[in-house]
Formats: structure tokens, sequence, C-alpha cells
């Protein structure tokens, strides 16, 4: 819990001040989890590419945190804007966002997880 505070207060700060959230990465990282390990995020340099101080640590630190039903309900919202988005991208494809957003592809899979 306390690496957790400053990395949500950090993101929290930044959509307070209307600041730029989507390619954001703090300075301070979550620890190597079992989501790390059983979404298969890749590694470079022996570190996870993928939810370590970026917006998908968040979305882990929200799965250890929240009830189930309420992670879902994140989740599915995040997977809806996703979809309209995706919809009305032509140069770019929503992998590239993703990725842009420290999001593994099969970032709902982390629904199925304990």
């Amino acid at each position: 819990l306390l690496i957790f505070l400053p990395i949500l207060s950090n993101f929290r700060n930044l959509c307070a001040h209307e600041d730029i959230l989507y390619n954001h990465r703090t300075q301070r990282k979550i620890l190597d989890n079992k989501y790390h390990y059983a979404l298969n995020i890749p590694l470079m340099d022996g570190e996870y590419i993928y939810g370590k101080n970026d917006l998908f640590a968040v979305i882990i630190i929200m799965k250890m945190m929240l009830r189930e039903e309420e992670f879902r309900l994140l989740v599915r919202e995040i997977s809806y804007e996703a979809d309209i988005l995706s919809g009305k991208l032509n140069s770019i494809t929503i992998s590239k966002v993703f990725d842009k957003i420290g999001f593994p592809i099969n970032y709902k899979d982390i629904l199925n997880m304990e």
C-alpha cells in the first residue's frame, strides 16, 4: 500500500489538473506481481514493459484494491471506450494506442485472475 499511494496520487493529480495522462510514466514503480506474469507481459532488460509505472499499473493497483464487481465495471468501461475509439481511428491502430498507454493487448484477461 505504501508504494501504491504515491503512484495513485500522481495519476490523480494529472487528472485533476487536466494534464496529459495517456502516456504518462511515474518515477516510482510497482513491484513485479502475479498479474505481470499471468498476462505474459514482455520483458525488456529484465523489466516488464507494461504495468510498472504507467496507466496499466493503476489498473493492477485497482485490481488489488477494489471489490470484484467494481473492478469488473472499471474494465468494462475501459473496453467500451476503447471500442468506440477504435472505430474512429484511421491512421493508427488501437493496439498502438494501448502500447502508448502501457496496456498489454490482453489487458481484459486480468478480470479472470484471482
